[in-house]
């Protein structure tokens, strides 16, 4: 079994937010997966640059991605020093996909992101889900039968 969580996308770059995350973590999930004995993955969210919200410290997208993977990998590595080894949480690299289209592929990029510039389009959550399926059974669905 898996539990998939992810945080706010903001709280784990910002370290404030993300002490409160850990905490979280520690004093309520963690009890939660020792009783499921259900193995963590953390999706690691997308970074995005929305004109209509402050921005400020972020500096731009792969800054933004690069302290919210840093975020995510310390809340994975508290974890599992809290958990058995076969509980070993994992990362769901989502963010870091959206990144690598960001940096190559633009149009595709805007294509994966909401006019609202911070959520998903359908697309862009077909992707997400890609991701999560890849990081559970290490492999991609057959394309003959995914949508």
């Amino acid at each position: 079994d898996y539990i998939l969580l992810n945080d706010n996308s903001r709280a784990p770059c910002c370290t404030e937010q993300r002490e409160t995350g850990l905490e979280l973590l520690k004093e309520v999930y963690v009890p939660w997966f020792i009783e499921t004995g259900a193995i963590p993955i953390f999706m690691v969210t997308h970074a995005y640059w929305a004109s209509r919200r402050d921005m400020s410290g972020l500096t731009d997208i792969p800054t933004f991605m690069s302290l919210t993977y840093e975020g995510y990998r310390e809340y994975a590595e508290m974890v599992g020093k809290l958990l058995p080894p076969e509980q070993k949480p994992r990362l769901a690299p989502v963010g870091l996909a959206f990144l690598l289209i960001w940096e190559e592929n633009l149009n595709m990029w805007e294509n994966l992101i909401h006019q609202d510039e911070i959520h998903l389009t359908p697309s862009g959550t077909y992707l997400e889900g890609l991701i999560v399926y890849g990081t559970i059974y290490g492999h991609l669905p057959n394309p003959k039968i995914v949508l």
